[in-house]
């Protein structure tokens, strides 16, 4: 009879094959494994987009909503396998808690782990750690800091079973990227993020990225991403790049944000990047000709995401961006903080090839009621569904404007928050206008922070319908429990999943009102950090029954919060995850739990 480890070597001698994996599947089944099964049937089945139907035997594709099934599945099993599936790794002490400030520590593929974040320790038991895993492909390492063990790294074999590779807040100096470049181990590597903080000095600097731009053994990436790799805190400088060489025929991802490349003009001008689709240089102090070169550019064709943001392109980097014939497929644009003027919101406005544009990022530019209008009054703003407004003084005239945008009804998230240095003044006007608009009626993410519109603001927005609003976000906009009294009365709020009300005068009835609110059932998230919620208020959180699909609370700095905690985890439980960084606790409540305690 055959035995599990044959099937897995099997597997694993073929691994793109889905047929020892469903064979694998149908022995877990007979074994009373169902839920492993399930997983590795599912995955497999999202993975090659192929499913078997049951009987006819016929091999097809999966309609949308089977496969919208499948995933939701997924989500449910993986909680519940993560034990069996992370055994073998324990006696690295690999497990879901490890490194626990860090996202995505654990990623599955096709019912096996795929991507492990660790420590740079771990690679002395490279061979155990490939062996417990045979299904890994990716490494995140975390912290990597110390230069021969970089260079034990690349000198290792065992890169070669790699498509993914990150090196997180990691010291990564100049030769050691140039050593990377030159590692012959890394020719099947799809995925390379570099994000360090280690290349303060413009020539090495220039040195190092120019050899992983046009490294040979690169050739098969991907994704690539080299953010803040070059930055200085304490003084500007210019990184000179010759790239006249650089080719990725595979390129689909490329991230230099962060880099001071103020000649990253020259290298988008010169790259030949075919196949590129995503193309971010934020933050790296470019003028509006990197905009020029990106629009001149006939190889770029393919691009659907371009980032700018933090840039200096100004009003005659979007026209250049907007008149140019190679863009028309541009879905993402991200222009925040770039000096726009109200011209080049017409601009954008007029442009015959931005009428794809999905998402549309414009955070920052000191842009007034004018531009708002010209936006809602925009043709080519039909298919926006995502649009970042904040930081701008738009005010409630421009609210109205937006409001009453039949051009905006396709938005899905609208991001108007304030910002500390340049309020807009939101008022009951305009959000009451929002609140009744007849078009914006497909929100799902609405986020009004650090406005000081009040418990009036509150007021406005309950006198409206929100059928699709999921994720709320009102920090910081002075209100206090009688504000919240008005959200909680409101039984359009009923699809409500993420609500942030930190940095905000709320109290133990605030608390109170969120925990007896049967609107709010399908709240999974709630964020209460720098509140005076105190004992009473957090106690209320913790017994709620009405709160039955909890699984995130931020509420550090807020009174109460360490009797909210106590109250919540009992000491046998095992969370789920934890996010120290983030300030935050998953895993609330373990799944099929759903009634409040005391």
């Amino acid at each position: 009879m055959i035995d599990e480890a044959t099937l897995i070597r099997r597997i694993f001698a073929d691994p793109n094959n889905p047929g020892p994996r469903l064979v694998y599947a149908d022995w877990l089944e007979e074994e009373g494994r169902k839920d492993r099964a399930e997983l590795v049937r599912f995955q497999t089945a999202l993975h090659h987009n192929e499913i078997t139907e049951e009987g006819t035997g016929i091999v097809r594709q999966p309609t949308a909503p089977e496969r919208e099934a499948m995933a939701a599945r997924v989500e449910v099993l993986i909680p519940l396998l993560r034990n069996e599936l992370l055994a073998p790794l324990e006696s690295l002490g690999i497990n879901n808690l490890h490194l626990l400030g860090y996202i995505e520590v654990i990623r599955y593929d096709r019912g096996f782990v795929s991507h492990v974040s660790v420590d740079p320790e771990i690679w002395e038991h490279a061979e155990e750690l490939f062996n417990a895993a045979p299904g890994l492909t990716g490494i995140s390492f975390v912290e990597f800091e110390d230069v021969e063990s970089i260079q034990e790294l690349l000198a290792s074999p065992l890169l070669a079973r790699l498509t993914t590779m990150s090196f997180t807040l990691s010291t990564i100096e100049d030769q050691e990227m140039i050593a990377l470049a030159a590692c012959p181990h890394l020719t099947g590597l799809r995925s390379l993020d570099l994000f360090t903080d280690s290349l303060d000095d413009a020539d090495t600097a220039a040195a190092a990225i120019q050899a992983i731009l046009e490294s040979s053994n690169l050739r098969n990436l991907e994704h690539l991403f080299l953010s803040r790799t070059t930055i200085n805190p304490a003084e500007e400088y210019v990184v000179e790049l010759n790239l006249e060489e650089v080719s990725f025929p595979r390129l689909k991802s490329l991230e230099m944000a962060n880099n001071s490349l103020y000649g990253s003009a020259a290298l988008i001008a010169a790259a030949n990047l075919p196949n590129l689709e995503e193309l971010n240089l934020s933050g790296n102090g470019n003028d509006g000709t990197v905009a020029a070169a990106i629009a001149d550019n006939p190889a770029l064709t393919n691009l659907r995401s371009l980032g700018l943001g933090m840039n200096h392109i100004g009003t005659p980097g979007v026209i250049a961006l907007s008149q140019s014939p190679n863009l028309g497929r541009l879905e993402h644009l991200n222009v925040s903080m770039a000096n726009l003027t109200y011209g080049a919101i017409i601009a954008l406005s007029l442009s015959p090839t931005m009428c794809n544009l999905r998402e549309l990022f414009l955070k920052d530019n000191n842009l007034t009621v004018a531009a708002a209008v010209a936006l809602a009054h925009a043709d080519n703003v039909r298919n926006l569904t995502v649009l970042d407004l904040a930081e701008n003084t738009i005010g409630d005239e421009g609210l109205q404007a937006i409001a009453l945008s039949a051009n905006l009804g396709n938005l899905e998230m609208l991001m108007l928050d304030g910002g500390m240095i340049l309020p807009q003044g939101f008022g009951y006007v305009g959000l009451l206008a929002m609140a009744t608009s007849r078009y914006l009626k497909k929100l799902s993410v609405l986020s009004l922070s650090e406005n000081d519109f009040g418990d009036d603001g509150l007021l406005a927005l309950s006198q409206g319908q929100f059928p699709a609003l999921t994720n709320l976000n009102i920090e910081d906009t002075a209100i206090s429990d009688v504000g919240i009294a008005h959200i909680t009365a409101n039984r359009h709020f009923h699809r409500l999943e993420v609500l942030n009300v930190s940095n905000n005068e709320l109290g133990p009835e605030g608390a109170r009102a969120i925990a007896e609110c049967p609107h709010f059932a399908t709240l999974r998230t709630i964020q209460m950090a720098n509140t005076g919620i105190g004992a009473a208020g957090a106690q209320a959180i913790a017994e709620s029954n009405c709160l039955s699909r909890l699984a995130k609370i931020s509420a550090l700095q807020s009174a109460g919060f360490r009797h909210l905690v106590a109250q919540l985890l009992s000491p046998e439980e095992r969370l789920r995850e934890v996010n120290m960084l983030g300030e935050s606790i998953f895993g609330v409540r373990p799944p099929g739990q759903n009634e409040g305690r005391s």
